[in-house]
């Protein structure tokens, strides 16, 4: 039960951060972007995703439950 409230304060922060970057890439008004704005736009991008237990998928993290499970049942 711990984990799976881990996993659904650490999916709401990605989701948090998702809306931030979003906003913040609305905020870039000039056509010709420059390479520091994308550099932290791909950056950010990829904490939100290192962060988000179920960016792999809704089968692949459902999966992982099940693995989990039986490995408590065997240890």
């Amino acid at each position: 039960v711990e984990l799976r409230i881990h996993h659904a304060d650490q999916w709401k922060k990605a989701q948090n951060l998702d809306r931030f970057i979003t906003h913040i890439e609305s905020l870039q008004t000039d056509e010709d972007i420059p390479k520091e704005f994308r550099d932290w736009i791909s950056w950010a991008k990829g904490v939100q995703k290192s962060i988000d237990p179920t960016v792999c998928g809704i089968p692949d993290y459902i999966r992982s439950y099940g693995t989990m499970t039986r490995d408590v049942q065997e240890g």
